[in-house]
């Protein structure tokens, strides 16, 4: 049976509630669609119309096709995917002849169907409650489906019709939403390996941020072992989301010999003063507005409030904690969800656990200044020196760009 797929039907959510300033929105989100397909067999051809936006997909093969939806569901800013049969006439022999060359796609003569009717085209004279009864006595007279279930159908076939005519099409896949990357600006997430500070990120890529991506490690590390590391691995995944990011590795070596032998306490939540630090000079250095981080409010030691409170407080930048109030369980069903959560369980060396065994549930940011005057002579040059050995990876679509 010849695949009968003519476009690919792309509805997004709330870009349709903006203002004077949807086009800003639109032309993001077709931006970033492009992008995302550049690798795609064959040259897209993009149509946006009020409420959608419409892919010419006449010369791909079906394999092409489900390609192109699987990526497209990974656009923020996409509601909806389908891939579907579109005619400019709207007559009611040709809206017929088209559900019926989509059910003859899908033959199955124990299995019961029904048909769903939009009309956002209000003018059209027939209601969408007779255009149902009506497209499914067809199906029956003239397809192998020979049974119809209006409140558990095995398939359904959906049938919309517009001002520029008639959509039909029996499958729809469902995108992240949010806003096209890059619409609000960008951010620097600091990223630590586990399973959370992945997931903190996927949400403000769906919220329409470019977002690039910070990792201590505990040496200076080569670019080709950068390459091959896990954090590198999650930054592939999370750019089918972002697009494109960089991830920046650092060392956190000079810290550690700015602080050997001498005797401190909290040095965990130390350590993650001086990461938001260096984090903060490279926001500045690239751009970014905000630090991300995977903070789950009394999950661990260091993200007690009062430990959030001071690693707030070395900064003048703002934190984005996207998951401050979630379950655990919600963050890991998330993470499976993008396909971060295999990776973010597999072994490794966590900086922060590295630092200290039986981290401090309490600070105070005064106490916390007073300490790092007095044991670590020039702050500034150990923050200059770490951003001095940063490795740099750019990452596209989920691959390393060379």
């Amino acid at each position: 049976m010849k695949y009968p797929y003519t476009h690919i039907l792309i509805r997004y959510g709330e870009l349709a509630l903006k203002g004077r300033n949807q086009n800003r929105f639109i032309e993001a989100l077709m931006r970033n669609i492009q992008t995302r397909l550049g690798s795609a067999r064959g040259i897209i051809s993009l149509h946006s119309r009020r409420g959608y936006i419409l892919i010419d997909a006449l010369n791909f093969a079906p394999k092409d096709i489900a390609g192109i939806v699987r990526k497209l569901c990974q656009v923020c800013g996409i509601v909806l995917v389908s891939p579907v049969l579109f005619l400019k006439e709207k007559k009611f022999d040709a809206i017929c002849a088209m559900n019926k060359k989509i059910a003859e796609y899908y033959p199955q003569e124990s299995k019961k169907f029904c048909v769903r009717v939009k009309r956002a085209d209000k003018t059209y004279p027939v209601s969408s409650g007779e255009l149902e009864k009506k497209i499914g006595q067809y199906i029956l007279e003239n397809t192998p489906w020979k049974s119809v279930s209006l409140k558990n159908p095995d398939k359904i076939f959906y049938v919309d019709i517009v001002d520029e005519g008639v959509f039909v099409y029996a499958e729809k896949e469902n995108g992240v939403g949010g806003l096209p990357v890059g619409i609000e600006g960008k951010v620097l997430s600091l990223l630590s390996g586990g399973i959370d500070s992945p997931v903190a990120s996927y949400y403000l890529a769906r919220r329409g941020c470019e977002v690039d991506f910070i990792h201590f490690t505990a040496n200076k590390m080569q670019s080709d072992e950068a390459r091959e590391y896990k954090i590198a691995e999650i930054v592939k995944i999370l750019s089918q989301y972002s697009i494109h990011s960089k991830l920046y590795v650092l060392p956190y070596i000079h810290f550690n010999l700015a602080v050997v032998g001498k005797e401190m306490d909290y040095e965990l939540i130390l350590f993650r003063r001086f990461m938001v630090r260096v984090a903060k000079c490279l926001a500045k250095k690239i751009g970014a507005q905000a630090l991300v981080t995977g903070d789950n409010l009394g999950q661990v030691a260091s993200q007690t409030l009062s430990n959030i409170v001071s690693t707030s407080m070395a900064v003048d930048i703002p934190i984005f904690r996207p998951l401050i109030g979630f379950e655990k369980n919600e963050i890991i069903g998330m993470a499976k969800k993008i396909n971060t959560y295999d990776i973010s369980i597999q072994p490794y060396k966590d900086c922060c656990s590295l630092i200290s065994k039986n981290p401090r549930t309490s600070s105070y940011n005064d106490k916390l200044e007073i300490i790092e005057k007095n044991i670590i002579e020039n702050y500034d040059k150990v923050v200059e020196d770490t951003l001095s050995d940063a490795i740099v990876l750019e990452i596209k679509n989920g691959s390393i760009i060379d």
